[in-house]
C-alpha cells in the first residue's frame, strides 16, 4: 500500500488491528519460492529477483544489482509507463466517445430513412387512393347520366302508351255509337291515329352503357417497376475500408519539422465514391520502435475526399516510419504505408540507394 492507503487502513474499523510496516523493514521480506530464501539482488540480464541459491545455480556471472539500486532505476521507467497508460486511457476515452457518437449517428440515420420510407409510401398510397376516387366519381357520373336518360325514355314511352290506349277506346266508342256521332268524331279520330302512327314507338331505345377503364400501360409499368425490389431498395452507402484508398507524396516521403500531406478517397462496399462525409478515419505515424511520432489532421473536402496533413517533430530520428491509415479501426488499401523520413531529399534518396525500401512484415 501507499502511505495514504496505509493511513486509511489503520483507521478502518475492519482493519484497525492490522499491523502495517514498511517494505524496507526487516520484518517484511520477499522470499524465493523455489529456495525459500530472501531475495537479495535483481538480475539485470534476466530481469528477475534472485536469492543466494539462484545466483549460484542459474544466474552465475549475470549482471546483478541491489534491490534498492534496481528499484531506483525502475521507478522512472514505471512512471513513464504510467504516463503512457494515462495517455492511452485518454485515447480510449476519446475512442469510446467517438463510438457513442457513431452509434447515435447510426440511430439518427436509421430514423431519418424510416421516416422517408413512411413519407414516400404515404404519398404513394394517397395518390393511388385519390386516383381511385376520381375514377369512381367519373364512372358514377356517367352511370347517373345514362340512368336519367333511360328514366326519361321510360316516361315518354308510358305517355305514348296511355295516348294509344285512349285513342283506341275512342275509336271503339265511335264505332258502337250512332251514325251521326260516328261521322262527327271521324275527323278527330283520324287525325289522332295519324299522329300516333307518326310518333316513334321507342321499342328499341338507343341508349348504351359500356364503361371501360383506359390507362397508360407504360406509366403504370414504370410505377410498378419502381416498387419492385430491384428498384426500390435500402442500400448502405457507408465507406468501406477495403475499397477506400489514399494518394499523395506524404504516404512515401516526409521531412522532419515540415508538414507532409496526402488525400483519402472514400468508397462504399459497392465501390461507389461517397457523396457524404463524416467518416471515422484515424491516421498516425510510428517510428521503428512503434513510438507514435505524429497524428494526422483530417479535413473533409466533400464527395468522399479527405485531405490529411501531419508534421514529424524536428528532433525526431530519421529512418523508415510506419503510417497507419484506418477507417473505423480497419486499414484502408495499402495501409500501413512505409514513409522515408529524412532531413532533406538527398538524405532520403541516399537511404533508399544504400538500404533499399523495407517491406512490411
Amino acid at each position: 500500500m501507499c502511505k495514504v492507503a496505509a493511513g486509511i487502513h489503520t483507521r478502518s474499523k475492519a482493519s484497525r488491528d492490522h499491523k502495517v510496516v514498511s517494505l524496507e523493514s526487516s520484518l517484511v521480506t520477499v522470499f524465493c519460492q523455489e529456495h525459500k530464501e530472501r531475495f537479495l539482488l535483481f538480475d539485470e540480464d534476466c530481469r528477475h529477483l534472485v536469492c543466494r541459491e539462484c545466483i549460484k545455480l542459474d544466474h552465475k556471472g549475470h549482471n546483478c544489482s541491489s534491490l534498492t539500486e534496481a528499484a531506483s532505476k525502475c521507478r522512472p521507467k514505471v512512471r513513464e509507463l504510467v504516463t503512457e497508460v494515462d495517455a492511452r486511457s485518454e485515447e480510449i476515452k476519446n475512442a469510446d466517445a467517438q463510438l457513442k457518437q457513431a452509434s447515435l449517428d447510426i440511430k439518427i440515420a436509421y430514423e431519418e430513412q424510416s421516416t422517408q420510407i413512411h413519407r414516400l409510401f404515404t404519398e404513394i398510397h394517397a395518390a393511388i387512393t385519390a386516383k381511385e376516387e376520381t375514377l369512381k366519381n367519373e364512372l358514377e357520373e356517367q352511370y347517373n347520366n345514362k340512368t336519367a336518360t333511360l328514366t326519361e325514355l321510360q316516361d315518354r314511352l308510358r305517355r305514348f302508351q296511355e295516348r294509344m290506349e285512349s285513342s283506341f277506346e275512342s275509336v271503339l266508342s265511335s264505332i258502337q255509337s250512332g251514325n251521326a256521332e260516328h261521322l262527327l268524331a271521324w275527323t278527330t279520330i283520324e287525325s289522332t291515329i295519324r299522329d300516333i302512327e307518326n310518333q316513334p314507338t321507342l321499342l328499341k331505345p338507343e341508349v348504351n352503357f359500356e364503361p371501360k377503364l383506359i390507362f397508360d400501360r407504360t406509366k403504370l409499368q414504370e410505377l410498378l417497376d419502381a416498387l419492385k425490389d430491384e428498384v426500390s431498395v435500402i442500400e448502405d452507402f457507408t465507406a468501406c475500408a477495403e475499397n477506400t484508398f489514399a494518394s499523395g507524396v506524404g504516404l512515401r516521403l516526409a521531412f522532419l519539422g515540415a508538414e507532409s500531406s496526402f488525400a483519402i478517397f472514400a468508397y462504399d462496399a459497392q465501390k461507389r465514391q461517397r457523396s457524404l462525409g463524416s467518416d471515422l478515419f484515424m491516421v498516425e505515424l510510428k517510428d521503428e520502435f512503434c513510438n507514435k511520432q505524429a497524428n494526422g489532421v483530417i479535413e473533409e473536402e466533400g464527395d468522399g475526399k479527405y485531405s490529411v496533413t501531419y508534421t514529424i517533430p524536428e528532433d525526431a530520428e530519421t529512418g523508415y516510419y510506419m503510417l497507419n491509415v484506418c477507417l473505423r479501426g480497419a486499414h484502408i488499401q495499402g495501409s500501413p504505408f512505409i514513409v522515408n523520413v529524412s532531413r532533406s531529399f538527398m538524405e532520403g534518396l541516399g537511404r533508399i540507394l544504400t538500404q533499399g525500401r523495407p517491406k512490411i512484415i
